[in-house]
C-alpha cells in the first residue's frame, strides 16, 4: 500500500509520521484513549459531473449519500451508544481501496475514521452495479491501521455498526454475509501477525495490525435514517 493511503496523524494536523512510521508514544496513545471524539470537519467533494465512469447511477449515488458522514456519525454519537469513532468525509472521489481498476477508475465517497482524536483509518463506498434510489446497493472498503491497540469487542462494534449502515440486516442472506465478512477480516489480521512473530521477522513489536473488510449490501438503514424526522430535525438545529 502506498505512503498516501496510510492515514494522517490527527484531525489538525498531517505533518507528523504516519503508517509504519508511526511508534505507540504516549501523544498517540492519549489522541486514541484519553481524549473525546473529533468534532469532523467535513471537506464533501464537488459535485460530481457526468462523464467517462460517472454516469446516471454514480450521479444518483451522490446525491443519496451526501449525508452518510452525518447519519453515521449521529448513531455512534447517541447516548447508549457513546461510541469513540468518528467520520469525516474526504474529497476524495477516485477511490483507491478498490484494488480492481481494470475498468477505469471507481467513483465514490471517502472518509476518514478517527478513533477519538487520532485517525486510523479509511472508509470508502461506492454503488453497486445495480445501483437505485429504490435498491441503494453499495459496496464499502474499509481500511483500519493499529488494530492491535484496541481491544477485539471495540474493532468489532465499529465494523458491525458501519454493516448496520451499508446493508440490510433483516435479511438473513446479506446480515450472514457481512458477519463472515467481518470475522474473516478479523482473523485474518490475526493471522497475519502471528505469522510474522514465526518468520522470525525482526520488525515484529511493530507490527501493529492492518485490517482491510469489504462489505457488499443493500443501504436500507442509512437511507431511512437520513429520512426520518428526528434526522431532519438534527440537521435544522445544525443550521441555526
Amino acid at each position: 500500500m502506498s505512503t498516501s493511503a496510510r492515514p494522517s496523524s490527527c484531525g489538525d494536523c498531517g505533518d507528523e509520521p504516519h503508517g509504519d512510521q508511526k511508534r505507540l508514544d504516549k501523544k498517540f496513545l492519549k489522541r486514541v484513549f484519553d481524549t473525546k471524539p473529533i468534532t469532523p470537519k467535513h471537506q464533501p467533494p464537488p459535485p460530481l459531473k457526468e462523464g467517462y465512469a460517472a454516469g446516471k447511477k454514480e450521479l444518483q449515488f451522490f446525491s443519496d449519500f451526501a449525508e452518510f458522514a452525518n447519519v453515521v456519525n449521529w448513531w455512534l454519537g447517541e447516548e447508549y451508544n457513546a461510541r469513540p469513532w468518528r467520520l469525516q468525509e474526504l474529497p476524495e472521489v477516485d477511490l483507491s481501496l478498490h484494488g480492481d481498476f481494470r475498468y477505469g477508475p471507481r467513483y465514490g465517497r471517502s472518509y476518514a475514521i478517527f478513533h477519538n482524536q487520532e485517525r486510523l483509518g479509511t472508509l470508502e463506498i461506492s454503488p453497486g452495479s445495480r445501483y437505485s434510489a429504490e435498491t441503494p446497493q453499495v459496496i464499502t472498503h474499509i481500511q483500519l491501521e493499529f488494530v492491535r491497540v484496541l481491544s477485539f469487542d471495540a474493532i468489532r462494534t465499529f465494523l458491525t455498526d458501519i454493516a448496520h449502515h451499508t446493508c440490510d440486516l433483516d435479511d438473513t442472506k446479506e446480515r450472514f454475509q457481512a458477519e463472515q465478512a467481518i470475522d474473516r477480516a478479523m482473523t485474518e489480521v490475526l493471522w497475519r501477525t502471528s505469522q510474522v512473530y514465526w518468520e522470525g521477522r525482526p520488525d515484529f513489536a511493530e507490527d501493529y495490525g492492518e485490517i482491510n473488510l469489504r462489505l457488499d449490501g443493500t443501504a436500507t438503514r442509512y437511507i431511512r435514517r437520513r429520512d426520518c424526522e428526528d434526522f431532519q430535525k438534527l440537521k435544522l438545529q445544525n443550521k441555526q
